[in-house]
């Protein structure tokens, strides 16, 4: 979208003033995401407002939602950290699929951090944790979430290693 660079503090200023967090926090990362031209302090401030606002949404799902959407805008050394609170909310979900649709949707930003192995495997504990609280049926339907990263951390071989134990554990506690 085009919009006049001298349009860009008043569209910010009306992104603001959203009562629900969750479309205020929505709106400032579209904004910071999409406006070309947009200043570097302008786009800075727009994401920090967005961050700030994201974490106070008080649904999980949309918390994790706009957390999610961030992540590609913030710095390097934020990104673990929102990560990995998209992922709490993303396992706070009551519905299941719409808890598996949130995780799955984290494993694009996740895969972005593969440039240090450490972050990814630290998320990928989060995330463990996370469908590990449920019951086994429901962590079975939530491993989908976790196979691009368990692919990326340790290939092909880790995935089938990861459904044998798994199915030992089924075959001896079923």
């Amino acid at each position: 979208p085009h919009l006049p660079a001298h349009l860009h503090e008043p569209a910010l200023a009306a992104a603001r003033t959203f009562w629900i967090d969750y479309w205020r926090a929505s709106v400032l990362t579209g904004l910071a995401d999409r406006l070309p031209g947009l200043s570097h302090e302008l786009r800075a401030a727009a994401i920090s407002d967005a961050l700030a606002t994201a974490r106070t949404i008080g649904d999980a799902e949309s918390r994790a939602l706009a957390l999610t959407r961030l992540v590609p805008l913030l710095q390097a050394e934020e990104r673990a950290a929102v990560l990995a609170e998209a992922i709490r909310a993303a396992g706070l979900v009551q519905d299941l699929n719409r808890r598996i649709d949130r995780l799955c949707a984290l494993a694009g930003p996740l895969l972005d951090q593969r440039h240090d192995p450490r972050i990814l495997y630290r998320l990928w504990r989060t995330m463990l944790h996370v469908v590990a609280e449920d019951t086994r049926q429901n962590l079975f339907l939530q491993c989908r979430a976790l196979i691009p990263i368990l692919v990326e951390l340790g290939g092909p071989l880790a995935v089938e290693e990861a459904f044998a134990a798994l199915m030992a554990v089924t075959r001896r506690w079923p």
